[in-house]
């Protein structure tokens, strides 16, 4: 090919990518204008006192409806039941900070992006006077993971990755999933503050007569009439609760959350009719909030719940409900029998024939060092109340630890019974002059009865060749 053919196609493709270029530059105007505009959904958020969530299906038309009553967030769609603030106020957030682009402003473009009237979910946001502050529509088709969205009333749409769907509780296809009410509910079983509460009760039913599982009650000192203490109700339980594991247990409700919240079908028992479990919570003011167990579906292991407080039913993963289910020693302090190595004077245990002496103050090694730790962070696993139970419960028994500690007038005394639970393995024990049996560990008592080579001193050979291999150690570089 000819040097000026070749300058002269040069010239031609030149010109053609010119046409390109500039065909490509050219929108039309509203797009040119308009394609990276805010989508501008500013409001107040003080001022919204109502969240309404409407998905057209015909006559099967689905909708969440969250009012704020005073202070308070309810679930309208679900007979008033407590809402979740945390869920309403990130769902605000997210839409207040939605930025996206124009895709559209075609009214006949409307049913291609799934966004028209009958097809769209539609959100409004209202005041307290039912003044209605935004009205949006959203698509039922996504674009990926964007959506499209546009104000009730304009052809304009946009596409923003902001998860409106995810912070309204639809998580799959926005055009198939269901409208879920439980999202916005409060899964907490109960909301109220662990300073308000003045008493806890948990009782089990065995052929309709009740008995006292768990419970303490806050009364004022009898040392000090302007202050108040915790107590057990139970009689005979050796020690005060602890304060901390109280306001630890009811701080848990916060946590313990309730996997689905439902109105109650009506020809539904839910396993209530027959009553197992219940716990009453005494608050401030003469308050009374009580909580019902009823039936444990074992292969999804869900237990239905019911508030006295609430017009609803919780389903809740059983795990927490057998955390609920918390009798005296769930308030045990970690040390309960207050034992201190530094202050006990003597250490007798006495393994059915053998017994053993020490003490302490006067002579130590590291192994009774640990064995008076393990007493230390003994752990009573729970109060023994039934009656085949109580039976192995000996006081006094052949196999006892008694602990004189300085200052005290007369022995700590703990005796061990007999094998209580197999599965884990439970000893009883019981504080000897005491009535009311407890229940340890296998873990524990291996430890104070099969351990006992620990309590015997250690020969004088023995000590010289330890600090020999210490100073050997000590003096390397």
């Amino acid at each position: 090919m000819k040097t000026k053919q070749l300058i002269n196609l040069g010239l031609i493709l030149a010109v053609i990518s010119a046409l390109v270029v500039v065909k490509q530059m050219q929108k039309p105007k509203e797009l040119a204008t308009q394609e990276y505009t805010s989508l501008d959904l500013a409001f107040d958020d003080a001022k919204i006192a109502g969240v309404s969530i409407i998905k057209p299906q015909g006559k099967d038309e689905q909708y969440a409806d969250v009012v704020k009553i005073g202070e308070a967030w309810k679930v309208k769609s679900i007979l008033n039941a407590r809402a979740d603030k945390s869920k309403i106020e990130e769902f605000l957030k997210e839409l207040k900070a939605a930025k996206g682009e124009l895709r559209a402003k075609d009214k006949t473009l409307l049913k291609d992006f799934g966004i028209a009237d009958d097809q769209a979910y539609q959100v409004t946001l209202k005041g307290a006077d039912q003044k209605i502050l935004l009205d949006l529509r959203i698509a039922t088709k996504k674009a990926g993971r964007s959506i499209f969205i546009r104000r009730t009333g304009s052809d304009a749409i946009f596409m923003t990755p902001a998860d409106v769907f995810g912070k309204m509780g639809v998580y799959g296809d926005p055009a198939t999933e269901q409208i879920n009410n439980s999202f916005w509910a409060d899964t907490s079983l109960v909301d109220v503050s662990p300073d308000k509460v003045e008493g806890i009760e948990i009782t089990h039913y065995q052929k309709n007569k009740a008995m006292l599982h768990g419970g303490v009650i806050r009364q004022l000192s009898p040392k000090d009439a302007s202050k108040k203490e915790w107590h057990f109700l139970r009689e005979g339980i050796p020690f005060l609760p602890d304060a901390v594991k109280i306001k630890s247990f009811l701080d848990s409700f916060k946590s313990w959350r309730a996997s689905a919240v439902l109105e109650p079908d009506k020809n539904k028992d839910y396993g209530f009719g027959k009553q197992e479990w219940t716990m009453t919570l005494r608050l401030e003011g003469d308050q009374i909030i009580t909580i019902n167990a009823g039936t444990t579906e074992q292969e999804k292991h869900l237990t239905y719940m019911r508030v006295s407080s609430e017009p609803v039913v919780f389903q809740m993963a059983s795990y927490f409900y057998e955390n609920l289910d918390a009798d005296d020693s769930r308030f045990f302090s970690d040390n309960p029998f207050e034992m201190d190595a530094a202050k006990t004077k003597s250490l007798i245990v006495n393994a059915d024939k053998k017994r053993w002496e020490v003490h302490p103050k006067e002579k130590t090694w590291d192994d009774l060092g640990k064995y008076l730790e393990d007493l230390k962070t003994m752990n009573i696993s729970r109060v023994l109340l039934q009656g085949d139970e109580l039976k192995k419960a000996k006081s006094p028994s052949r196999f006892f630890i008694e602990i004189l500690k300085e200052g005290a007038v007369a022995p700590t005394i703990l005796d061990f019974g007999e094998e209580v639970k197999d599965s884990p393995k439970e000893y009883a024990l019981t504080l000897r002059g005491n009535h009311q049996p407890l229940a340890v560990s296998d873990y524990f008592y291996k430890k104070f009865f099969e351990e006992t080579t620990r309590l015997d001193a250690p020969k004088q050979a023995e000590v010289e060749s330890k600090k020999s291999e210490v100073g050997i150690k000590a003096a390397k570089p």
